[in-house]
């Protein structure tokens, strides 16, 4: 992916530069043809990136098959709901929530590209605020078992969510009946910027022409 992604920025970027100093100067037929393929390219890194996070999601379905882990594949990215992690008002690590991260970190970590978002979340006892930071605890402690399971520092980011009801599975429960709630998610996509990079100057010099 990383070659097909950055020829098209590369080629995006002087094209880009052509027209800032030469604008009145493009051909159409050129220009159309020079955006037909770099429109080919980044499909091209989008299909071998999708391939990437299809691949990534099959192995760690082999690997937490006796975990208790839901795997959502959103196509440019994975979400691991990992339910039932901590106490009641607790930002403990379980033992066999410890075995499940030592899995994900063994796959995640053949694969340099991926990156981790840690997402924390709480029931709905107490306050936002103090949820927040809860949330905020339980993220933390994941993301450092992660980085000591061997996943780089730079790659593993924690944030937390608290009790934002959108996003609770079992809205409003908190007590014995809000340990769903009290989770962390997983969020592997590509940390790649090359694709982006080619979009955003894409962008740019159809933007240049008034297109």
């Amino acid at each position: 992916m990383k070659m097909h992604a950055r020829a098209g920025s590369v080629a995006l970027g002087l094209a880009a530069l052509t027209l800032a100093g030469c604008h009145n100067y493009v051909k159409r037929d050129e220009f159309d043809s020079t955006v037909a393929e770099l429109r080919g390219n980044i499909e091209t890194a989008r299909a071998e990136n999708r391939e990437q996070i299809a691949a990534l999601g099959r192995d760690l379905e082999g690997k937490l098959k006796n975990q208790e882990v839901a795997i959502n594949d959103l196509h440019d990215k994975l979400i691991l709901n990992m339910t039932a992690h901590f106490d009641f008002d607790k930002a403990d690590l379980r033992a066999k929530d410890e075995k499940a991260l030592d899995d994900v970190a063994s796959v995640v970590n053949k694969r340099p590209d991926m990156k981790v978002t840690v997402e924390g979340y709480a029931d709905s006892a107490g306050s936002a605020a103090y949820n927040k930071r809860l949330g905020q605890r339980r993220a933390e402690a994941v993301r450092e078992h992660l980085v000591a399971s061997g996943l780089p520092a730079d790659k593993v980011t924690a944030v937390s969510y608290g009790d934002d009801k959108d996003k609770q599975l079992a809205p409003g429960a908190w007590g014995e009946r809000g340990q769903a709630n009290r989770r962390v998610a997983l969020v592997i996509e590509n940390g790649s910027n090359q694709l982006g990079a080619a979009e955003t100057h894409q962008h740019g010099q159809m933007s240049a022409t008034g297109r």
